[in-house]
Order: C-alpha cells, then sequence, then structure tokens
C-alpha cells in the first residue's frame, strides 16, 4: 500500500497535466472528461503507464486564434446563434476551480452586454458529430466560468467545420453533476492504482447525457 501511496504522489507532482492546487488536492484537465466518456481507462493509462491512444482518436482538433476568428465571421451576427445584444469575444481563457477537481482552457467565450457568459468549443472537422463527451467537456467549461465569473452559465455552442456550423448545448444540472461525479471517479482510480473497467457502453457517440 505504501508503495502504490508513494507512486501516486510521484505521478502527481511530475510534469502531467494535474495540477496541485493550494491544499494539496488533484484537479483534472476538462478534457479528461471527454476522454473517460469515450473509455475509463484512457486517464488512467496516460497518467500511469504514459500510453497515448494513437491518432485520430485523441488528436488535437487544433483550431488556433485566426481560424476561430474566420469561423466565427461565418456566423457574422449574433442573431445567428439565436441571442440579441452585442457580445466581445474571447480566446483561450485559463480557468481552475477552487471548489471542484477540475481546470482546463476554455477555446473562447462570448460576454454579452447583459453580463452572460457563453463559452465556445471549436472543431475543425466539417463532418464533426458531437458525443456525451463532448458535451460534457463543454459543460465543464460552464462550471469553471460559473465560478469565475461567480453567475450562471445555462448555454454554449460547439461551432465546426469550415462553415463555422453551430450546435447549442444546455447546461442543465444534470449534466452539470455527471461532470463533477466523472471527475471524482478519474481521481479515485488514481488514487487507488486500480485500472477502471472498461464497459461496452463508455462512449457510442452519443450526444445524450
Amino acid at each position: 500500500k505504501n508503495s502504490r501511496n508513494q507512486l501516486v504522489t510521484r505521478i502527481l507532482n511530475t510534469a502531467s497535466p494535474i495540477a496541485m492546487d493550494s491544499s494539496n488536492r488533484e484537479s483534472l484537465p476538462v478534457s479528461y472528461i471527454r476522454q473517460f466518456c469515450f473509455c475509463p481507462r484512457i486517464p488512467f493509462l496516460s497518467v500511469f503507464l504514459e500510453i497515448k491512444p494513437p491518432p485520430p482518436l485523441w488528436v488535437k482538433d487544433g483550431v488556433d486564434f485566426h481560424e476561430k476568428a474566420a469561423m466565427l465571421q461565418k456566423r457574422r451576427k449574433l442573431s445567428k446563434f439565436n441571442l440579441s445584444g452585442k457580445g466581445v469575444f474571447k480566446s483561450n481563457i485559463y480557468l481552475k476551480s477552487s471548489v471542484y477537481p477540475i481546470h482546463g482552457i476554455a477555446d473562447g467565450i462570448f460576454i454579452m452586454e447583459d453580463g452572460e457568459i457563453i463559452p465556445l468549443e471549436f472543431k475543425a472537422q466539417d463532418n464533426f458529430v458531437a458525443s456525451r463527451g463532448h458535451i460534457l467537456q463543454l459543460t465543464g467549461y460552464a462550471i469553471l466560468l460559473e465560478e469565475k465569473f461567480q453567475r450562471e452559465v445555462k448555454q454554449g455552442f460547439i461551432l465546426y467545420g469550415k462553415k463555422g456550423k453551430s450546435l447549442r448545448v444546455d447546461f442543465t444540472e444534470e449534466r452539470k453533476k455527471k461532470v463533477i461525479e466523472i471527475a471524482q471517479k478519474i481521481i479515485s482510480s488514481f488514487e487507488t492504482g486500480l485500472l477502471p473497467d472498461s464497459p461496452a457502453t463508455s462512449e457510442i457517440g452519443r450526444a445524450h447525457v
């Protein structure tokens, strides 16, 4: 048991994506939520054994600022998102919770003139299909933004393809609870050192939670 605890401590103190907050508590990248939904073993294997899934499973979607601006330009008016009023776009927002064990960098956000905060996720693929993991990942950013701005974050959008198509995501309480539940399961697997089960139902490309 002591050797296992030493292994966990060593891994969590290396240059892995795991961060430690001031209370010495683990904090996970929000992207681990998406990976867990595809297969619960991916975060564990990535951290403990440094096994990285081969492309194209987790190849980075790599959309830089100029590509984001071009995709937004395809939409031109916020009314095409069914949003009213004016908004300011900000890219690559680093977020970390002091309440929940998650952190990450949001691709972008709209800050509306009425104070509403709307997270955005950008995907380069024209044939992108939103999965349960994608939706929960964006929900994770919503949780982080709520803490940062101290206001409820109700909706977000996934933009994809050269034409800047968009998918609206509603951040229900059920989805928010599921994000925290998954984060806690991942951390529990790190602490016990036990490889999680990999049920066939982990991720079937579903967008429903």
